[in-house]
């Protein structure tokens, strides 16, 4: 694995066909995020792909999930046209395919600054807690190093700058 607190701009991305000029149809910002949102993997299952959006303060965000771990924040438009008071949460369980649509409680998520600090070991941490959470024996993922921006290659065993991950999910034992 290479890059290190992983925060890639990906520019804007046509979510609608190149004839619509409404500017609320293209996405504005896609980030890879690391934070941790709690509240959003306490609505899901482990391991299950995850589609959350929001309106919040007249923006229309959300995050994207895979297999619960790797995660990209999403700013769909910051002028919503209108408020919205609940949240929109899709999900597709991967080991057994079953796909959930429903209207949720806005859960809050916190607007992309850049600012945050994040392990970014966090995804693969997840990942392997919650494989063995679905029956795993071993850790599915199993990584040795990480180079980050800076080019040091520091060992995953060793401290990561910024905020450690503390491993504090569902399901684990303390």
């Amino acid at each position: 694995m290479t890059g290190g607190i992983a925060q890639i701009e990906l520019g804007p991305c046509l979510l609608l066909p190149k004839e619509h000029t409404d500017e609320n149809s293209t996405v504005r910002s896609v980030v890879f995020d690391h934070r941790v949102h709690r509240s959003l993997d306490d609505s899901r299952d482990p391991l299950c792909h995850t589609i959350y959006l929001e309106e919040h303060e007249g923006i229309i965000h959300g995050v994207v999930q895979f297999f619960g771990c790797f995660q990209a924040y999403i700013t769909l438009s910051d002028k919503a046209s209108r408020s919205y008071k609940n949240g929109f949460l899709a999900t597709l369980d991967p080991t057994t395919g079953e796909e959930r649509f429903q209207e949720i409680q806005r859960l809050g998520i916190d607007k992309w600054t850049g600012n945050d600090i994040a392990d970014q070991l966090s995804p693969i941490k997840k990942f392997n807690t919650y494989a063995r959470q679905r029956g795993a024996k071993s850790d599915a993922l199993d990584v040795s190093s990480v180079r980050s921006e800076d080019g040091v290659e520091r060992k995953a065993k060793w401290s990561i700058p910024g905020v450690p991950w503390t491993g504090d999910i569902p399901g684990r034992r303390k």
